[in-house]
């Protein structure tokens, strides 16, 4: 840093402004008094402090925003694994169950957390499943043996009159 002052008639420069060259940062301003110049300040700072500020700063932020993405990168490994691969499973054991039929299918888990509160009412959803089916089909084996046991023929139509059945 470097301050010069000098008499009016000795300034090398008139009026207020700005440079930059090799390096240097140059500032100038009229001095006045009562509406009078009286002289000039200038101001001159070597940029080269500024400049390897500058290049840590940026280092520093390049630094940080590395640590960023690898966190970033970290927690999408981490949802991955324990959100989405686990909801993946059990959307391919849902398919599996809609297209097999099979009713006996469950979600085996050790989670303790929402993940694990969804597998066990999947699971509770599919015990009830099966057992209104049990119970629908010996509802069903009930209602046949009752029309076998007719001496009269029995037609079952559905609701809209359509044969759905004759006993043998």
């Amino acid at each position: 840093f470097t301050r010069t002052t000098s008499p009016p008639h000795a300034c090398r420069r008139h009026g207020e402004g700005s440079s930059l060259h090799d390096a240097t940062l140059e500032v100038w301003v009229n001095v006045v008094d009562a509406g009078q110049r009286i002289g000039s300040l200038e101001l001159s700072i070597s940029t080269d402090r500024l400049l390897a500020r500058q290049r840590q700063m940026t280092m520093a932020s390049l630094r940080i925003a590395a640590l960023l993405v690898l966190v970033c990168a970290g927690l999408v490994l981490w949802l991955r694994r324990f959100v989405t691969q686990p909801l993946a499973e059990l959307g391919d054991t849902m398919q599996g169950i809609a297209e097999s039929g099979e009713l006996g299918t469950r979600v085996t888990h050790h989670r303790k957390d929402e993940l694990g509160r969804i597998y066990d009412i999947f699971n509770t959803m599919m015990d009830e499943i099966a057992t209104r089916q049990r119970a629908h089909e010996a509802s069903e084996r009930r209602l046949r043996t009752l029309v076998e046991a007719l001496p009269d023929l029995v037609v079952i139509v559905d609701r809209h009159g359509a044969v759905i059945e004759l006993p043998k």
